[in-house]
């Protein structure tokens, strides 16, 4: 009798989990950096333990933005879902829709996995594309998949006396701001009509575009010229700010937007006399696009060199409490000599690394030296820079 109760009592709580373990989603703006992300999130109604094997999310923005916009995306749990894979397919409703797939469970994604009812983000997606007024993202499900059957919210596990394994709540998918669960879908897909569910992200806007960017030496003077598409009504300004070991930017100046009607536009600032800002070695640049709502997009970093020497050394902050940042930029991949001697010349740090062409940045423990003078030396196979360094109390 007792053996009965038991198998009885686990069918019964087997039925209870089948009728009631589902996963819904949503999605939501995102503001950090720049306003043209959204957030992906999934959350299980009820707390359950399993491997989730497959995980299938479509989002959507309106084919009103103008030519389709490029998307980048990036996994938020790299741990629980390994790889995705983007699938891009327009359903003919009035939505640029793109599709993201992941079958492959990370490494934290068991059997034995705790899945909370908690709101997890999972994918973080940015749009690229053309501005203009704010636009409203969808996470959404067509009832008959959409043209390539990959236009769903669809989640797989491997319970599969539950449903199949399929965890996907088909009568509530989705939870948030403007969720419409099992509305009708407005355009020519596999099932014209067919039923469409949503939840909406609200305020996204595109971020202005460089095409173009670039710094070069003229005379005494570096003349900074870049290229924007996109440029719209949101555009606030752009913001020039100079560095002079490639990490630490200062903002040195400010261009408004030119406002004339076009999207495209082409800007040029002189940095003058730059032998006031450093007599040798290397000077970093890169613009700073801000909207009107402080929302905003970097460009890369260009540099300009001052003279013919491929490595340029800085050291800040100088004078030095506790740690010194050694920044060492070079034009090609090599290894360094770093040598710290006192004012008497004896040697206290000797320290070797490896140079990759580019930026490259050492942290050096000066916290137990005496305070007064010291100089360091980065040396290579082809150059030497000598730096004057100050030790503070």
């Amino acid at each position: 009798m007792k053996k009965l109760i038991l198998l009885l009592t686990s069918f019964l709580g087997l039925l209870s989990v089948s009728i009631a373990q589902r996963v819904q989603g949503t999605i939501r703006y995102s503001n950090v950096p720049s306003n043209n992300q959204v957030i992906v999130s999934i959350k299980p109604t009820t707390s359950f333990n399993a491997l989730i094997s497959n995980l299938i999310v479509s989002v959507q923005i309106p084919t009103s933005v103008g030519t389709r916009p490029t998307v980048t995306f990036t996994n938020l749990q790299p741990n629980l879902f390994a790889t995705w894979t983007q699938l891009d397919q327009d359903q003919g409703d009035g939505f640029y829709t793109w599709g993201f797939n992941c079958v492959a469970p990370g490494a934290g994604n068991s059997d034995a996995t705790p899945w909370a009812a908690a709101e997890l983000d999972v994918l973080q997606i940015n749009f690229i594309g053309t501005p203009g007024a704010p636009v409203t993202a969808r996470l959404s499900h067509y009832l008959d998949g959409g043209s390539a059957a990959y236009a769903i919210f669809y989640v797989e596990t491997n319970l599969a006396a539950i449903n199949g394994g399929v965890l996907s709540d088909w009568g509530n998918l989705f939870y948030g701001i403007g969720v419409s669960n099992g509305a009708t879908a407005a355009g020519n897909i596999n099932v014209p009509n067919a039923q469409y569910s949503f939840v909406t992200a609200p305020n996204i806007v595109l971020p202005v575009k460089f095409t173009g960017f670039n710094v070069v030496k003229k005379s005494s003077d570096g003349l900074i010229t870049w290229q924007v598409e996109s440029e719209s009504s949101i555009t606030d300004r752009y913001e020039i700010e100079r560095s002079l070991n490639g990490v630490d930017f200062q903002k040195i100046n400010t261009v408004a937007p030119k406002n004339n009607g076009s999207s495209t536009n082409s800007y040029e600032l002189t940095d003058v006399n730059l032998s006031t800002v450093r007599s040798t070695g290397i000077i970093f640049y890169r613009i700073k696009q801000i909207d009107k709502d402080g929302k905003f997009v970097y460009t890369g970093i260009k540099n300009l060199r001052l003279d013919s020497k491929a490595m340029a050394v800085g050291v800040y902050p100088n004078p030095i409490r506790n740690f010194a940042n050694l920044s060492i930029f070079t034009e090609q991949d090599s290894n360094a000599t770093i040598t710290i001697n006192d004012a008497s010349g004896k040697q206290i740090q000797h320290i070797q690394m490896p140079l990759f062409k580019g930026p490259n940045i050492k942290k050096i423990n000066m916290g137990t030296l005496a305070a007064g003078s010291y100089i360091l030396k980065v040396r290579t196979a082809t150059e030497t820079e000598i730096i004057s360094v100050v030790k503070a109390n």
